[in-house]
């Protein structure tokens, strides 16, 4: 029973090492790497695996966007997850922000 709930967490992570892909030019090495694994087993267990592939696949989107902070593993992510929390949320409310353009010369209010 043990061994395949290995194998399903097994290929859960490689499912989500291979989402890294668009980002990271080597993400072939990051299946090897005992550190990366660690880390997606812990995002999975703190965040579920739908929740944590959901988060994964917009990366490619988000990490190309000014400001945003760089992860490109799933090291980076767990690091950085604070990060980008807050970027997202910065961006949110840029999104609905208002600029007084009447002190701006050659505009009138």
């Amino acid at each position: 029973m043990v061994d395949i709930l290995e194998k399903i967490k097994g290929n859960e992570i490689n499912d989500l090492i291979e989402l890294f892909k668009p980002i990271n030019p080597s993400y072939e090495r990051l299946f090897r790497n005992k550190t990366e694994r660690d880390c997606i087993k812990r995002l999975i267990n703190k965040y579920g695996y739908d929740d944590l592939k959901e988060m994964i696949e917009k990366l490619p989107e988000i990490v190309t966007q000014q400001y945003a902070p760089v992860i490109t593993t799933p090291y980076q992510f767990e690091m950085k997850i604070g990060q980008l929390l807050i970027f997202l949320e910065r961006k949110k409310k840029d999104k609905y922000r208002v600029i007084d353009c009447t002190n701006i010369p050659g505009i009138q209010g």
